[in-house]
């Protein structure tokens, strides 16, 4: 049987690839189908100007939504290869331990099976099923502070049997 995997209320545009500056997000399920690990890579910046957003609603809405208390295993990386622990900040963010390096990529994990748990309406939450992922673009896709208008390239990395529906 064919896996599907459905995402809708994108935040990001997928958009010309080749503009100059490029963001690129990679959604990976992980074996049990329960969470996703995204990464998102993009020009050098700065570690203190480089703040991994979690969106805290979706537009239209006046509720906001605890998407951080999803989000595990936050790291940042540098153009030398360094690992850096991502930290919570104020708000609906995370930062990175000062460094005076350049950072790249942000990786993290969404915990889906906790979301569908804890967050009962059906318009705010992702799922996940056999054969079947419903992702809710707000709740799996943070962006990069002062980036979150550049164009973008999606990578989703699954089994090759997965179907996908973009509405």
């Amino acid at each position: 049987m064919r896996g599907i995997i459905v995402l809708f209320s994108f935040i990001i545009s997928i958009t010309d690839v080749n503009a100059q500056k490029k963001v690129s997000y990679l959604l990976t399920p992980q074996a049990d189908l329960n969470k996703v690990t995204i990464q998102i890579t993009f020009d050098e910046l700065s570690v203190s100007d480089a703040n991994l957003v979690i969106p805290r609603s979706a537009p239209g809405t006046y509720i906001l939504t605890n998407y951080i208390a999803f989000i595990d295993d936050v790291v940042g990386y540098t153009t030398s290869g360094k690992q850096l622990p991502g930290m919570i900040g104020d708000g609906s963010f995370f930062t990175f331990e000062e460094s005076n390096d350049l950072l790249n990529k942000v990786s993290y994990t969404v915990d889906i099976q906790k979301m569908e748990i804890d967050l009962l309406d059906a318009s705010t939450s992702s799922k996940a099923r056999k054969d079947y992922m419903g992702l809710f673009g707000y709740s799996v896709f943070g962006f990069i502070e002062g980036l979150e208008t550049d164009t973008v390239n999606l990578t989703i990395n699954t089994d090759p049997s997965y179907l996908f529906l973009v509405p």
